[in-house]
């Protein structure tokens, strides 16, 4: 008896699913139920609460991916903003490389030119035998003239040609008073309507 009765929960345990339908399913067949044990403990585990089996299906494998996909995607994102940021960074220095250059080719070519023209500047001015001659000539000359003035200074109003001036510039203003006046200075000659008169 204990032989079909298993055959029988055993072939009816496939189709019983829930916990329900198992109560239901022995609730019909008294005669099995107390003559198995086997049945017992189906019963049993049949009351309990089932566990939950997680199957790994395509949502659950898409899940990760994602977020293998997101990590991925992130780093990359990190990877392309650093790029970027470092690339942006290397080309302000590039920049200025190559703006100080620029400024660096063309102050030498200014110095180039100045160069140039001092050159062309100092063509006629060798430092020839004769031209060292004649600068120091000059620089004597020009010392002689300098303690000449020195010395024509220490005369004062005793300058002769200073003398020469001022007496010629005194008969000047001489001359131009008798003129305005009609009258001369001198006591022994005066005019007087056109007429001379000595006394």
């Amino acid at each position: 008896m204990h032989g079909p009765s298993r055959l029988i929960v055993r072939r009816t345990q496939s189709d019983v699913t829930s916990k329900d339908e198992a109560l239901d399913f022995f609730a019909f067949q008294p005669s099995i139920l107390p003559s198995c044990a086997f049945c017992r403990f189906k019963l049993f585990t049949a009351r309990q609460p089932s566990k939950k089996q997680y199957v790994k299906t395509w949502p659950f494998y898409r899940g990760e991916e994602d977020e293998e996909s997101s990590g991925t995607k992130c780093k990359r994102r990190t990877r392309r903003s650093c790029e970027r940021r470092f690339r942006s960074h290397g080309q302000d220095k590039n920049a200025a490389l190559a703006k100080a250059t620029k400024e660096l080719e063309r102050i030498e070519a200014c110095i180039s030119e100045t160069r140039a023209g001092l050159m062309e500047a100092e063509k006629g001015r060798e430092d020839t035998e004769e031209r060292l001659t004649l600068l120091a000539t000059l620089q004597q000359e020009e010392q002689t003239s300098v303690n000449l003035k020195a010395e024509l200074a220490a005369f004062g109003a005793a300058d002769p040609v200073r003398y020469q001036k001022k007496s010629e510039a005194v008969k000047v203003c001489k001359d131009a008073a008798v003129r305005w006046t009609g009258m001369s200075s001198d006591p022994w000659q005066r005019e007087e309507n056109g007429s001379a008169i000595v006394y």
